[in-house]
């Protein structure tokens, strides 16, 4: 794929994300040096989802991001960016550069475990907090004089809803966004063909038109047993269809909500927010979401930012692995429940961001007899 240049920006002086992850080499010690002059705003607190059952867990760590060098003659980047998690002084190539203190729930309940000083375990509530969301800080000291005083935020939300989608990139402009379905429905068909009607009215409709009806009803639900598709389904705005010739399932959203944004309400009532994401497989389990022309996603959050990872990048030139997995829990003849986390980018010029979407959902089940 292209070389971009790379310029991660900080959002609200809290949080940053780094744009492809790799192992760290023989430049690591010269990089590093390089991020520690950007003043602390390089560092984010991070956690392994952003949306949490009742008395569920979240690993939360301090990341710090290295920069690649940047060729001064052609501008491009030497290598990508990655991240490591914040330096504690025990590698003498990765001097400690922070001391972590005052690690703290700020709202939304819940419990902080130690894992180490840079490292914690957070364990949601057990019931929804007032306003469905949980807010985790900590402190960071500068070992030496020549970077500030950090304090890091991490948003997570309570899963309250059967559907919830939380997109995260910062850097550019994505804050902790929480988008749900606010509708669940398709064409519905009837049993009979004056289903509905007022019982006096179904009474006095002339027999021609009755038997225009019926025959309309029973195209319908023939269309319905030859194709082996679940129509009502099919005209849903949530959606799954597997495709059984390449063995593959796509789910699709066509009229998301953003409900919370970066921790506060965001009313939106019209859902004007496309999400698709497709896998490898069908059923009950887990499913990577493999570096193949089947899997990956995208989120169109109008009118004009595109995120997407795998075979939905808007070019092959922007094609990156998705790095994560979808696990159904049910499905039936009518729904299909699961989660969803990967890691997700958008392209700005020759500007690319990486940031990270989690989420739960609920869709109806289009073919009749896959389960």
């Amino acid at each position: 794929m292209k070389r971009y240049r790379v310029f991660l920006l900080l959002a609200a002086g809290l949080f940053t994300q780094t744009v492809f992850a790799q192992p760290h080499g023989s430049n690591a010690k010269k990089q590093l040096e390089e991020a520690l002059t950007l003043k602390g705003g390089r560092v984010s607190l991070e956690s392994d989802k952003e949306l949490l059952e009742p008395n569920e867990s979240a690993a939360l760590n301090i990341m710090l991001i290295v920069p690649p060098t940047i060729n001064e003659q052609s501008g491009e980047a030497n290598g990508d960016a990655y991240t490591i998690n914040l330096p504690t002084g025990s590698d003498p190539n990765l001097p400690a550069i922070y001391k972590t203190k005052n690690w703290k729930i700020v709202e939304g309940g819940g419990s902080l475990v130690r894992i180490d000083d840079n490292s914690y375990t957070y364990k949601g509530p057990a019931t929804r907090p007032a306003n469905g969301v949980m807010t985790i800080s900590v402190e960071l000291y500068p070992v030496g004089n020549t970077l500030p005083k950090v304090i890091l935020l991490k948003t997570l939300y309570f899963a309250d809803n059967e559907t919830a989608i939380v997109v995260n990139m910062p850097a550019a402009g994505i804050n902790s966004r929480k988008y749900i379905n606010k509708m669940n429905t398709g064409m519905k068909l009837p049993a009979t063909a004056t289903q509905g009607m007022a019982p006096r009215a179904a009474s006095r409709m002339p027999a021609d038109i009755q038997a225009k009806l019926a025959a309309a009803q029973q195209q319908v639900n023939a269309a319905q047993q030859n194709t082996g598709l679940n129509l009502s389904a099919i005209t849903s705005n949530a959606m799954e269809l597997y495709d059984v010739k390449d063995n593959f399932t796509t789910v699709k959203f066509t009229a998301l909500s953003m409900e919370m944004y970066n921790g506060k309400p965001y009313k939106q009532e019209a859902g004007n927010v496309m999400y698709t994401f497709q896998f490898s497989g069908k059923g009950v389990g887990n499913h990577p979401l493999l570096k193949n022309e089947k899997s990956g996603m995208s989120i169109i959050i109008a009118p004009t930012k595109v995120c997407f990872c795998g075979s939905n990048a808007p070019s092959a030139d922007d094609k990156v692995l998705c790095d994560g997995s979808v696990t159904i829990l049910s499905m039936d003849d009518n729904y299909m429940t699961g989660y969803i986390t990967s890691k997700i980018y958008t392209a700005v010029g020759k500007t690319i961001y990486q940031g990270f979407i989690h989420g739960k959902f609920k869709v109806r089940v289009t073919s009749m007899d896959q389960h």
